[in-house]
């Protein structure tokens, strides 16, 4: 009689060997841990998605199908959560250069070629109108005579950060000076001699919403210490300069009757007092 083996009967061999964890779901669940590094959990899901295939192939001789399975739901959380940060640094980046750093570089870039007439349409309401060409001219050939030509603002990432490295230790001495009428933003910008901060001071009043900015001053501040002010009336006006640019009273010339003071501010820059001075007395008429 013949006899018929069962061809789907486990090899004696097999039943001896042990299960081995998937080495593959192990790296996969390291990599979609590794939340911090760009790409690294995307790659923890292909890997993970491998490992499942070839658990699942094995024959029970594979195991670590929680891990896998940990690796691929983790992977897939953690790539979200950076493709959402990617697309929020992107559009917040793109609201920064668009609002900001374009038009103070278009600014100063005016100014950097001499034209004047435009420079004053590209500033807020009434503030190029006390800007004078000389004024122009002095700021223009005072920072190029440290810096070099103007090459532009930060605008990528990278740059600002590069920036900020360099001239973030400038911006101490505008700190405590932002108030709401003459806000400041520090920039940092990049001249043919290297990187200086540059200073935008607004005038809120006349700064319109959800458009960008329309600098009223502009103050440039090189790693070596110069600092060239475009205005030094202050934003609205004669009232405060961002870092002060004097350290002893002036008396300036004044209308009859009245008295110009300047000297330093202890929080705000620069005090402009105006007093009006107290009339003689008269002589008393003859009895």
């Amino acid at each position: 009689m013949t006899n018929f083996s069962n061809p789907y009967a486990p090899i004696p061999g097999d039943m001896m060997m042990e299960q081995k964890t998937s080495v593959l779901a192990i790296i996969a669940l390291v990599c979609s841990l590794i939340c911090l590094l760009p790409v690294i959990p995307a790659l923890g899901v292909i890997l993970a998605v491998i490992a499942l295939v070839m658990i699942a192939g094995s024959g029970g001789r594979l195991g670590g199908r929680g891990l896998a399975l940990a690796a691929l739901i983790l992977g897939l959380i953690f790539t979200a959560l950076q493709i959402g940060i990617v697309v929020a640094l992107t559009k917040g980046l793109g609201a920064f250069s668009g609002y900001i750093t374009k038009p103070t570089g278009e600014l100063v870039q005016t100014i950097e070629q001499r034209d004047f007439a435009k420079a004053r349409t590209l500033m807020a309401p009434g503030s190029g109108d006390r800007v004078t060409d000389a004024d122009f001219e002095a700021f223009r050939s005072g920072y190029q005579g440290d810096l070099g030509a103007f090459k532009g603002v930060a605008t990528s990432l990278g740059q600002i950060w590069t920036g900020y490295q360099k001239v973030g230790h400038l911006m101490q001495a505008y700190q405590g000076q932002n108030n709401q009428a003459e806000p400041i933003i520090p920039i940092p910008a990049e001249f043919e001699k290297g990187w200086a901060l540059v200073i935008i001071q607004m005038d809120a009043k006349n700064q319109a919403q959800n458009s960008p900015i329309s600098p009223a001053n502009i103050i440039i501040h090189s790693q070596s210490g110069g600092k060239w002010m475009l205005y030094t009336g202050g934003a609205t006006g004669a009232t405060t300069v961002p870092g002060g640019s004097s350290d002893s009273s002036v008396t300036l010339p004044s209308p009859p009757g009245t008295t110009i003071k300047i000297e330093p501010g202890k929080q705000t820059g620069v005090n402009v007092d105006v007093k009006t001075d107290k009339p003689a007395e008269q002589p008393a008429p003859p009895k």
